[in-house]
């Protein structure tokens, strides 16, 4: 990218560097938050539907819907495994496996 700017000819921000690591996500409610996640988790939401899950995506949260215990362990080996390579996080207070009791009791 490149910064116009009257007097100088050019100046780049990415001037000296190999590679760019950002320090921290955007922040919470940030204008560019869902827009960040629907590029980084639209992968991830094709991985799961053709791997045959039903998941739900909100932002940056997910839901996906599965029959079994297992399926869902496997799910989430799936969803981990994919973040991990990504190089981004799953938070362990807000990942988990619920059941839902579809009885109405």
């Amino acid at each position: 990218m490149i910064l116009w700017q009257r007097g100088v000819d050019h100046v780049s921000i990415e001037d000296g560097l190999d590679r760019w690591t950002p320090e921290s996500a955007a922040p919470q409610g940030a204008v560019l938050s869902p827009l960040l996640s629907n590029l980084y988790l639209n992968e991830l939401d094709h991985l799961m539907a053709n791997a045959g899950y039903e998941m739900n995506r909100y932002a940056d949260d997910l839901v996906i819907q599965c029959r079994t215990l297992e399926e869902a362990r496997a799910a989430l080996e799936k969803v981990q495994a994919w973040t991990t390579n990504k190089v981004l996080t799953l938070y362990p207070t807000k990942t988990k496996i619920d059941e839902v009791d579809t009885t109405g009791k």
